[in-house]
C-alpha cells in the first residue's frame, strides 16, 4: 500500500512539474519555428530577387518551384516588391521597372512562380504546380 502511494505521489509531482514547464517549452519551440519560417521566407525573397533581375536582364522566362503557404503573397508597391506573410512584410527588392503579380493558386502546397519579361516589365505568375 505504501509503495502504491509513493508511486502515485512521484507520478503526481512529475505531472505537476511537467505542466509548469510546458508553457516555457511550448513558447521556446514556437520561437524556433517562427525563426525557421522567417529564414525560409528570406531565402525565398533572395531567390525571387535573383530571378527578377535575371529575367529582366536576359529577357527570358524563369520558374521557381516552392512549397508556399496559402497566406503568403507577393505584391509590388511604390517600386518595392514585397512578400506578405501573416502580419510580417519582407522586402524582396527595389526596382525601377514595373512588376505585375498574378496569383492563381487554388490550394496550399507546391507552387510554381514564373517570371516573364515583356516590353521592359516583369510579370510574376504564382500558380499551383502540376
Amino acid at each position: 500500500m505504501v509503495e502504491l502511494f509513493e508511486k502515485c505521489l512521484v507520478l503526481g509531482v512529475s505531472f505537476i512539474v511537467a505542466l509548469s514547464l510546458y508553457p516555457t517549452i511550448f513558447n521556446s519551440s514556437l520561437k524556433v519555428y517562427e525563426s525557421y519560417i522567417d529564414n525560409q521566407i528570406k531565402f525565398l525573397a533572395k531567390e525571387i530577387d535573383e530571378a527578377v533581375k535575371a529575367s529582366y536582364m536576359f529577357k527570358k522566362q524563369y520558374s521557381l518551384y516552392y512549397m508556399i503557404p496559402k497566406d503568403l503573397y507577393l505584391c509590388f508597391e511604390d517600386g518595392l516588391l514585397k512578400i506578405l506573410f501573416k502580419d510580417k512584410v519582407f522586402i524582396v527588392g527595389a526596382y525601377s521597372f514595373n512588376i505585375f503579380v498574378e496569383d492563381f493558386r487554388t490550394s496550399e502546397g507546391f507552387s510554381r512562380i514564373s517570371f516573364i519579361e515583356d516590353n521592359g516589365a516583369i510579370f510574376i505568375v504564382v500558380e499551383d504546380a502540376d
